[in-house]
């Protein structure tokens, strides 16, 4: 479906569409509230700055506080669905907003009574069958514009951040895909709103990166380098799979309970930092940092989860890596942990350890 110019001009010109913001989407460990923390301790450790990295960068909220005109962005991750979001935030190549809002407008409108392949797999278990079928509709219908030429890359990123922050609205779980709840009481709609786009001259000087965090460091040069690796043994690729399967669309068969992607083809978003070499690992990437500020968020979990959610690097093997590179200082905050709803954490608390490089 290409819509005409007569069809393209009947929405922009009268109908608003709401929009949202990149923090508006849950995600585990996403730092949305430790904001406040990491820009007041890095306002306080560096003077003057004109690159920040967010390596691991999840939801890119930390990397969208430190996107500012005249400054470089270097966001990374291993995760296709992230990188959308940030070409979506992030990218400086220009898109065409009016064509973009028609495009969700009419989705909005949509009425989809055909299954496909999401709702076949993904209806009556994390979605209501009407919300899967519509998301099946949407994805393959944003594939044949790309196809055709009709949508710029961007532009398809974008489309596909609104509906990545429209299934979150509407998903029937905790918050992630490791499993979907029994029953099934979300029954919200699927809406698409529009994301809150900075400017290109904002944009205009950031890097988006999906690579090994370890290789990466080794090719830039950073004043600021935030590191958010994963702590535990769960694997973001395992915990997101809907949504990676949903980016790639190459509509693989699916396996168990849960409906995910073979561990063959999620081995390309296994990360190293949830295994028992994660500090090794961590070693390595901090010694071939080039950066003036190395800032590390790691929680307290220690062995106060279950096994799969014990931090991987101790408080000794973090500081020692640190300290090789420079001057180190912590910094904490109390924090409500985002679990799976079985349990709260006593005394969790997210902590930053700043190293001045060199110093």
């Amino acid at each position: 479906m290409i819509l005409n110019d007569k069809t393209q001009n009947n929405h922009t010109k009268n109908d608003e569409i709401k929009e949202f913001a990149i923090q508006s989407r849950r995600y585990l460990g996403a730092k949305t509230k430790l904001l406040p923390l990491i820009e007041d301790v890095i306002n306080d450790s560096i003077k003057e700055w004109h690159s920040f990295t967010d390596l691991f960068g999840g939801t890119g909220v930390v990397g969208n506080r430190f996107n500012q005109p005249g400054k470089e962005l270097i966001i990374n991750d291993l995760l296709y669905s992230n990188i959308h979001s940030y070409n979506t935030f992030f990218s400086p190549e220009p898109f065409e907003r009016d064509k973009i809002i028609n495009l969700l407008h009419s989705y909005n409108e949509r009425k989809v009574h055909d299954d496909n392949y999401f709702s076949n797999n993904y209806g009556d278990k994390y979605f209501t069958l009407e919300n899967a079928r519509k998301i099946g509709y949407v994805r393959e219908n944003m594939e044949e514009l790309q196809q055709k030429g009709y949508l710029s890359n961007r532009e398809f990123s974008i489309l596909f951040t609104s509906l990545l922050y429209a299934l979150d609205k509407a998903a029937n779980t905790v918050g992630h895909y490791e499993a979907y709840r029994k029953k099934l009481d979300m029954y919200n709609p699927v809406r698409f709103l529009m994301p809150a786009i900075a400017d290109n001259e904002t944009n205009r000087l950031n890097k988006i990166y999906q690579c090994d965090a370890n290789e990466l460091v080794r090719e830039i040069k950073t004043d600021i380098l935030y590191i958010d690796t994963p702590y535990n043994s769960r694997q973001y690729v395992d915990s997101y799979h809907l949504l990676e399967n949903l980016a790639m669309w190459d509509k693989p068969e699916l396996e168990g309970v849960a409906k995910k992607m073979s561990s063959e083809v999620r081995q390309y978003g296994k990360s190293k930092y949830c295994l028992k070499t994660a500090p090794e690992a961590f070693d390595d990437l901090v010694q071939h940092a080039r950066a003036k500020l190395i800032v590390v968020s790691y929680s307290n979990m220690a062995e106060k989860g279950d096994g799969r959610s014990n931090a991987k690097i101790s408080d000794v093997e973090m500081i020692s890596s640190l300290e090789k590179r420079g001057k180190t200082i912590s910094y904490e905050q109390d924090y409500k942990h985002f679990t799976t709803g079985l349990k709260d954490i006593e005394n969790y608390q997210e902590r930053l350890f700043v190293c001045h490089v060199g110093k």
